[in-house]
């Protein structure tokens, strides 16, 4: 996979944060090619999942100054949307590559739909500076 116009956002963090959902996005890609069993599958949901849930609390931790409520929103509508694909293809509803085609295409849809709102926000605001110099500040929990 490589980055597009989509995938570069203000924020340094971020973008290694989508870098990392590539690499597990790719490590599912790897054990459809390779045929993997289930429990192998599963466990790099589990990988994904748990690194969805931080990279969202990220984002809503540095979004909270402009509708967080909506963007809290989108991110559950995301949330739900992978737990989904996960209990479709644990009642194989969902072979292998069907997976791996929503999991992808949800990942598009997470930057393309609501990552470019979150960039164009940080810009508008003029907060990039501010939060590249001090992110590690910010992200505390």
């Amino acid at each position: 996979m490589q980055f597009d116009k989509y995938s570069k956002f203000s924020i340094n963090n971020i973008n290694e944060e989508h870098v990392e959902f590539i690499l597990i996005i790719s490590k599912l890609y790897d054990a459809t090619i390779k045929k993997l069993p289930s429990d192998k599958i599963i466990m790099i949901l589990d990988d994904l999942e748990d690194y969805t849930y931080a990279h969202f609390r990220v984002e809503e931790k540095l979004y909270c100054y402009s509708k967080p409520n909506i963007h809290i929103i989108k991110d559950n509508l995301l949330i739900e949307k992978l737990d989904d694909y996960r209990n479709k293809f644990e009642l194989n509803q969902l072979t292998v590559d069907q997976l791996f085609n929503s999991i992808f295409n949800w990942f598009l849809a997470h930057l393309k739909n609501h990552e470019i709102e979150f960039n164009d926000f940080i810009a508008k605001e003029k907060l990039n500076t501010f939060y590249s110099e001090n992110i590690e500040e910010h992200l505390e929990f």
